[in-house]
């Protein structure tokens, strides 16, 4: 009878401690799906001041990223660590013989001196910008980032979750990587693809002194800096498609903000190799109708849990 409840105790001991094992082990910091190639960084819940953080005209705000406010965001996320690639998205065509809107259309907007038109016989197949398969896609539709979603069973961010993400932790900051403009980095790499002295002579822009990223048009993903989470380009390289259409701000207190329903028109955020840096603010939003696509708007995604 001894021997029984002592094996008893020792099995039941035995358990607690693997179901200890179980319950402490961390959870992942990353994730790669095997299926899309798609390397994901776990993002934390928390509390940020969502919005433009400089006053008035200093810093300039515009009147959609105005008034900043706390926003609380209470379950985690996963976020794919860069923007989706050439590779990926032809993967992805590949499997579901998808047609974009922009291959439907004929045509996708590109960027001529000092404006935007619509171009005939671009698309993510030949967007007529230097391009690898590991660059971000361009030429890609709100409509068509969402097709992808549904093969990857991922889901586009909320504007919420991408600046969050976006911020890497930092709270007051005007930029991604602080208030002032663009400097390389301790490590040599600049944080960020946009318009600099590589692209000036071939798209007739105004850089900052200085300022060159050595890229044109788009770069590789992962050739800058990451933030503090992890994530590359979420400033530059492609504008980026959210879920939700753009809201006005108001000052009070947001608990995991959806935005509205809007099935017309979805925000983009994160600027592109086409924006100066001034315009490049990590508060910066705007908005496109959601069949729009152009040579600098591509899409990331993220997904509520891993398999």
């Amino acid at each position: 009878m001894q021997m029984r409840t002592g094996s008893t105790l020792a099995l039941t001991l035995f358990c607690l401690a693997l179901l200890a094992r179980v319950v402490a082990q961390p959870v992942p910091q990353s994730w790669t799906d095997a299926k899309t190639g798609l390397a994901y960084i776990n993002i934390p819940a928390g509390s940020f001041m969502m919005g433009c953080a400089g006053v008035g005209g200093k810093a300039g705000c515009q009147p959609e990223e105005v008034p900043r406010h706390k926003v609380k965001l209470t379950r985690g996320f996963w976020m794919s660590r860069t923007e989706v690639t050439v590779a990926q998205f032809a993967k992805f065509v590949e499997s579901t013989h998808h047609v974009t809107d922009g291959e439907k259309a004929g045509v996708s907007r590109a960027f001529e001196r000092d404006r935007w038109v619509k171009k005939p016989g671009l698309s993510w197949r030949n967007p007529e910008i230097k391009q690898a398969p590991d660059h971000p896609v361009v030429c890609v539709s709100w409509n068509d980032a969402m097709a992808f979603c549904r093969w990857a069973e991922a889901r586009l961010p909320t504007e919420a979750e991408w600046e969050y993400a976006a911020r890497g932790g930092r709270t007051d900051e005007v930029y991604a990587w602080g208030h002032g403009m663009i400097t390389p980095n301790p490590d040599g790499r600049h944080f960020a693809n946009l318009a600099g002295l590589a692209g000036a002579k071939e798209w007739h822009w105004s850089v900052i002194p200085g300022f060159d990223d050595e890229c044109a048009e788009t770069a590789p993903v992962g050739k800058y800096s990451p933030n503090a989470f992890g994530l590359f380009d979420m400033i530059g390289n492609v504008w980026e498609w959210c879920a939700d259409a753009t809201r006005l701000y108001e000052d009070q207190e947001e608990t995991d903000p959806a935005g509205p329903v809007f099935a017309g028109r979805k925000a983009v955020r994160g600027g592109a190799w086409s924006t100066v840096p001034p315009d490049s603010r990590i508060s910066s939003r705007r908005i496109n109708v959601v069949d729009f696509s152009s040579i600098n708007l591509g899409f990331r995604v993220a997904r509520d849990k891993i398999d």
